[in-house]
């Protein structure tokens, strides 16, 4: 009896991992244990002083983004429900009368896949009636803005060209600036094939032009604040961090532990990125008015 205890409990085994090997396989994405938000360390949020907080509550604060950005606002009310101290008003911008009150106020920019529509989208919000009353502005790019033939210093340079702007008609707004988004390693059957035939993977070709762009962002503003939501993603608490081997070079790529789908971040990964932001805001709101005084989140 005990032999065949063993025996069922052999093959139950097997077909676990089987069936894993299989979801490997017909998904393309690492085998990893998503990370639960729980497992979060947010006690940083602690630290900060309660006059820090009461004074951004005080702030009007717009986020421009797209689906990414839904993931890091889910993990924003995550940790806003078990920090209440922090109290923070989060309004979608197209609720009315939305701007009229601090918060964190935010909605969708452009179109996915064209990054100039979404620094256009921002420009409008930003520069329109509503952004007179704005504190602090932000965007994000999604992953898909970009492609293995995407220039990323043509995004970055109109990217720089409207914030030039915006800042000459804004001079008292603090633009927060974000690295743009990375995608998982595809490792299923089709890239395994196309990688022994010594073709990458879409998004092995597009991951490098998103590290590009994201280098050249940290540059060109270094001594702005910047939310280095990349280097947040690439690496899951625990883990070293996850990278690309391509042109002599290694870039980093989505943790597995962070994704649904390769792209998307799960609610462990939205904890974190929406962490990094309160801090972020929190050091920003700390600061005297005229600073300039570089606050790095996620570095």
């Amino acid at each position: 009896m005990a032999g065949r205890g063993f025996l069922m409990l052999g093959l139950a085994a097997c077909a676990a991992v089987g069936a894993a090997v299989i979801a490997y396989v017909m998904t393309g994405r690492p085998l990893a244990t998503p990370l639960a938000p729980e497992r979060v360390d947010l006690s940083a949020l602690d630290q900060v002083p309660d006059e820090v907080w009461a004074r951004l509550r005080t702030q009007r604060i717009y986020f421009g983004h797209q689906s990414v950005g839904e993931n890091v606002l889910a993990g924003l009310h995550w940790v806003l429900e078990r920090k209440p101290q922090i109290g923070l008003r989060v309004i979608s911008a197209s609720q009315a009368g939305a701007f009229n009150e601090p918060g964190l106020i935010h909605g969708p920019i452009g179109v996915n896949g064209d990054a100039q529509s979404k620094i256009d989208g921002f420009d409008t919000v930003v520069r329109g009636p509503d952004g007179a009353q704005l504190d602090v502005a932000f965007m994000k790019f999604c992953y898909v803005d970009v492609a293995a033939g995407t220039d990323p210093q043509a995004i970055v340079s109109a990217y720089r060209s409207t914030v030039d702007s915006i800042s000459r008609d804004r001079p008292r707004l603090r633009i927060v600036h974000t690295t743009m988004p990375l995608t998982s390693l595809d490792i299923g059957r089709k890239a395994l094939v196309k990688r022994s035939l010594g073709f990458p993977s879409a998004g092995e070709s597009a991951n490098p032009v998103r590290g590009w762009y994201n280098e050249a962002l940290r540059e060109t503003f270094a001594q702005d604040a910047i939310l280095d939501i990349a280097a947040i993603e690439s690496k899951a608490p625990g883990h070293e961090p996850h990278t690309l081997a391509s042109g002599n070079r290694n870039w980093p790529t989505l943790a597995p532990e962070l994704t649904t789908d390769g792209g998307h971040l799960n609610m462990g990964g939205g904890v974190l990125v929406a962490r990094e932001l309160l801090l972020l805001l929190a050091a920003r709101a700390g600061e005297p008015a005229d600073t300039s005084v570089a606050t790095s989140a996620g570095s």
